[in-house]
């Protein structure tokens, strides 16, 4: 991939981080069955990133190795940003809202398990 997709994907990889609770309790809140959708489609968007073998942590750090500028500047920042936001994000949901909270948990669960799955089988 050249370096400007790979800066789109972590963009949007990055900001599918942080927008992904609030989208999905405004959805779960207020339209099931549209949340329902949506989950299957997000889960299908990790599968293809990980059935494409799309290691991000690599790629991050492919791409701010030789870029030392603004661009890159800003692309860690959304990385901090993001790292620091997800956690409290999920712990807000913790207490608004225990159910989503766990659905959220047993998502990550199923992708990690996924992810362990694939992995095996790629390295075979």
């Amino acid at each position: 991939m050249s370096n400007k997709s790979n800066e789109i994907l972590l963009r949007l990889i990055l900001w599918k981080e942080v927008l992904y609770i609030p989208t999905y309790t405004i959805l779960y809140n207020y339209f099931k069955k549209l949340f329902w959708i949506v989950v299957i489609i997000d889960r299908f968007i990790n599968l293809l990133i990980i059935a494409n073998n799309i290691d991000i942590d690599e790629l991050f750090d492919k791409f701010l190795k030789p870029y030392e500028d603004k661009k890159s500047e800003s692309l860690a920042k959304l990385g901090l940003f993001t790292i620091i936001t997800t956690p409290i994000l999920y712990i807000l949901t913790f207490f608004n809202n225990k159910k989503l909270f766990f659905i959220l948990i047993a998502l990550e669960v199923a992708d990690f398990i996924v992810f362990k799955f694939l992995s095996k089988d790629i390295k075979k």
